[in-house]
């Protein structure tokens, strides 16, 4: 082996010694931070994460956000990266749809009510999933240096589960939030960049139960017998950072988020029914969390361009008793050509894959993805489908 070879062996080593160590560095300070600010607090389950903003661009690419989001996602996600934004951009309406494999396979069934107690029965076991959502209108400023991001977003999200005994489990979420995004690249080649996120939250929630024995005794059911509405601000503090090396061609990028540290979701502070005794149901918590993970770039590989490959531990404090790998995510995404973005990814265990079709004006984008309902990964998969249509200048 002649000296130019020792050379690049030895360098390529220390790159690799680098990245793993400045990983590494990355977990233990985002754990030691949440754990010093107490954000492993305990919160209530109930089958899958509640997130009040859904990306179909993120669930394609196994769960990965906080590392990638551009635009939207940011709002609920990591706030730095609103210096990530490309262009200038007013969106229009873009309406977002999602539901689960079993609610698909026994839609047509419930417009025939004489059959509901075989349609029941038949979802025995199984979620029923619904989310409709929009980020309209909402404008993007990326500058320079600063960068903006203001908007209204609107969710509603529905679960029903039917247990073997009957007994029905139901949780819907109403959600209409503002909010202002504000970021800063800061350092050489503007490799730091800080964001912030602050809003004005408004949520309705309603968790209602409901069994064989009401349908047989001719009860309706009623969706709002324990609703809740109530408003409350909140804020979000995230960065992200481009590491100091490079491997094989990729540029690595570490980023840390925390999200709801003001109140941590509890919607108490401004209630919308004045005349709620102060015992009254609250809405459903959003609670405080954290999330970090690194992301590889890579202008070119083979005919795709703009390749990014990341690994996120996120949503850290949104559950309480979860296994860890619930809060794995492992995704990749790519162009080809100008129009296409296939994505691929591993969330919670499960294969996730999406499509994005980039006409300018017109994005529609195509994802599946299994969510866990249960508490370790593997233990109950809700396969779940979306799709997106955005229109904007």
């Amino acid at each position: 082996m002649n000296a130019a070879n020792v050379l690049t062996s030895t360098s390529m080593k220390l790159q690799t010694t680098r990245v793993l160590k400045y990983g590494f560095y990355l977990a233990l300070a985002a754990l030691l931070t949440a754990a010093a600010l107490g954000l492993f607090q305990k919160a209530e389950a109930n089958d899958g994460l509640v997130r009040p903003f859904e990306s179909i661009r993120s669930v394609g690419m196994g769960g990965v956000l906080f590392t990638e989001g551009y635009y939207a996602e940011n709002f609920h996600g990591n706030p730095a990266r609103v210096t990530a934004n490309p262009v200038w951009r007013f969106q229009l309406p873009d309406p977002m749809v999602e539901t689960t494999g079993a609610m698909l396979d026994h839609i047509k069934d419930l417009n025939h009510m004489d059959q509901i107690l075989q349609t029941l029965a038949g979802t025995a076991g199984q979620n029923l999933h619904t989310r409709v959502q929009m980020s309209f209108p909402t404008v993007y400023v990326p500058g320079e240096k600063w960068s903006f991001a203001v908007g209204l977003l609107t969710s509603v999200q529905s679960d029903i589960s039917l247990r073997n005994s009957f007994q029905t489990e139901g949780r819907t979420i109403v959600d209409a939030d503002f909010a202002l995004t504000v970021g800063r690249k800061l350092l050489e080649e503007d490799k730091l960049s800080l964001g912030m996120t602050v809003h004005g939250w408004g949520r309705s929630s309603s968790n209602s139960g409901f069994s064989l024995v009401d349908i047989i005794q001719g009860t309706t059911p009623d969706p709002l017998k324990n609703a809740a509405t109530g408003i409350t601000p909140e804020l979000d503090l995230g960065a992200t950072y481009r590491m100091p090396f490079h491997l094989w061609d990729f540029d690595f990028d570490g980023a840390l988020a925390f999200n709801n540290l003001l109140t941590g979701g509890t919607f108490g502070m401004v209630k919308i029914d004045l005349t709620q005794p102060p015992t009254a149901n609250k809405p459903e918590p959003q609670p405080r969390q954290v999330s970090f993970g690194m992301a590889a770039h890579r202008a070119e590989a083979w005919k795709f361009t703009d390749w990014v490959i990341a690994l996120e531990f996120s949503e850290i404090g949104n559950s309480h008793n979860d296994s860890v790998f619930k809060h794995i995510h492992f995704g990749t995404e790519a162009k080809w050509g100008n129009v296409l973005r296939p994505r691929l990814g591993i969330n919670q265990g499960y294969l996730c894959a999406g499509l994005g079709v980039d006409l300018k004006v017109f994005l529609l984008e195509l994802a599946t993805y299994g969510e866990e309902l249960g508490d370790n990964a593997g233990s109950r998969e809700d396969r779940r489908f979306a799709a997106r249509i955005a229109f904007q200048i």
